[in-house]
């Protein structure tokens, strides 16, 4: 199944950042398997990193001429969550309308937070949204 993002006209995906936040997640996901001697790791890891370089990088851009939409300064800690959990037995479509994913889009915006920790969340997200099939698999 494709997903497709609609973005309005006075926002683009910067594609060259996009690949860089590839690089940076398949880089750091390296070294720290290396570090901490993992053959495999867990989907919570996945989804943390791949959360924390698109909110980092920011790939979504707000072009210089458009009239600017409080409801856009947030599109990359949209986009980042909505891709992180595609890792995850969970729909964002579950957690759309929940205070949780309000507070955690406030703190990827705000706040620099270790991978440890967006791991831990992701943990807890699948344990609260998540479906039962696939719960039990660590991959």
């Amino acid at each position: 199944m494709k997903t497709v993002m609609k973005l309005p006209a006075e926002i683009r995906l910067d594609i060259g950042i996009l690949k860089h936040c590839v690089d940076s997640y398949f880089c750091d996901l390296l070294r720290m398997k290396g570090f901490h001697e993992i053959d495999i790791e867990d989907r919570h890891k996945r989804a943390a990193f791949t959360i924390k370089w698109i909110t980092r990088l920011r790939p979504i851009q707000i072009c210089s001429d458009a009239q600017l939409n409080k409801s856009w300064l947030l599109v990359n800690e949209l986009f980042a969550v909505f891709a992180g959990l595609k890792h995850l037995p969970v729909t964002f479509h579950a957690m759309r309308k929940d205070l949780y994913l309000r507070n955690l889009l406030y703190t990827l915006h705000n706040r620099n937070l270790d991978v440890e920790v967006l791991s831990s969340m992701m943990f807890l997200i699948e344990k609260g949204y998540g479906t039962s099939e696939n719960m039990g698999v660590s991959g």
